[in-house]
């Protein structure tokens, strides 16, 4: 009997011992599957943390897994590539530019028109019956052929790009009707006398007509004859002006509106328009 128990105790020994074994091999660094065969925890074993250790120096503290991982780290951060660059050193190809805004010609050429406008501009406001402002510009009326008048307006509405937004050159016949030369493929529109563009017509053809008889003036006193039209400017300039007016035929800068200083005509070109335009030329 005595001897049975002792080969009872040495079997369950060997069975504990063995089972220990099994768990310590099965479960490493998992204890929670098996927390009564853990006793202390496996120590990490990281060979490539203890060489670099021995290349470098690292606290004492830190694990050799902690040291790899470190010199991981570090790495990462040696290697970053600087933007625009390759990791090797080349340049990366860049992105194309961003084509740049196209300008709206139209926009462009009403802000053109309204600085040039606004050098000479004398403007008159006009109030329609439903509280709408007007600005006529009384120094851009001029006369046209068959006893039209051209005038520049624009609505006030309170901000100041306005002038270049709402700016309309108009043409009235002087008969009624009236077409807006902002829009070269407009039809003549009628215009009623107590409308808006009935007020601004007869504002731009009263003096457009005033300009016309002053002209026609003008040139009556002259006369035709080179004493008369040569009054006030030396022998050379008159042999030019003689020159131009005995061909009969009108220099292209007789416009509308040559009489007025905003023309850019000398005196020379003005006298001599004077005379090829009035009524007793033909």
């Amino acid at each position: 009997m005595r001897a049975f128990t002792g080969f009872l105790a040495i079997l369950l020994i060997s069975v504990t011992a063995a089972e220990a074994q099994y768990q310590n091999r099965y479960y490493p660094g998992a204890p929670q599957y098996a927390p009564q065969y853990r006793t202390a925890p496996i120590p990490e074993d990281c060979p490539q943390g203890r060489q670099i250790r021995a290349q470098k120096s690292y606290p004492a503290s830190m694990t050799d897994c902690q040291v790899l991982d470190a010199a991981v780290e570090n790495r990462k951060r040696a290697v970053q590539v600087p933007p625009g660059r390759t990791q090797y050193g080349g340049t990366q190809p860049s992105s194309p530019p961003a084509p740049a805004p196209q300008a709206d010609p139209i926009a462009a050429a009403r802000t053109a028109a309204a600085a040039k406008v606004l050098q000479h501009a004398d403007w008159r406001p006009l109030e329609a019956d439903n509280g709408a402002i007007y600005k006529l510009d009384m120094n851009s009326i001029k006369p046209g052929n068959g006893g039209a008048a051209q005038i520049t307006v624009y609505a006030d509405e309170g901000r100041p790009t306005d002038i270049a937004l709402n700016l309309k050159f108009l043409l009235f016949d002087c008969n009624g009707r009236f077409l807006d030369m902002n829009a070269p493929m407009s039809q003549s529109a009628y215009a009623p006398p107590k409308s808006v563009a009935g007020q601004i017509g007869a504002i731009a053809c009263e003096k457009a007509h005033a300009m016309t008889a002053a002209v026609d003036t003008e040139s009556m006193r002259i006369g035709l004859l080179p004493e008369n039209y040569c009054k006030g400017f030396s022998a050379e300039a008159c042999s030019r002006m003689k020159l131009v007016i005995d061909t009969k035929e009108r220099p292209s800068f007789c416009k509308p509106g040559f009489g007025l200083v905003e023309s850019g005509l000398t005196d020379e070109q003005r006298r001599i328009c004077y005379v090829m335009t009035s009524s007793v030329f033909h």
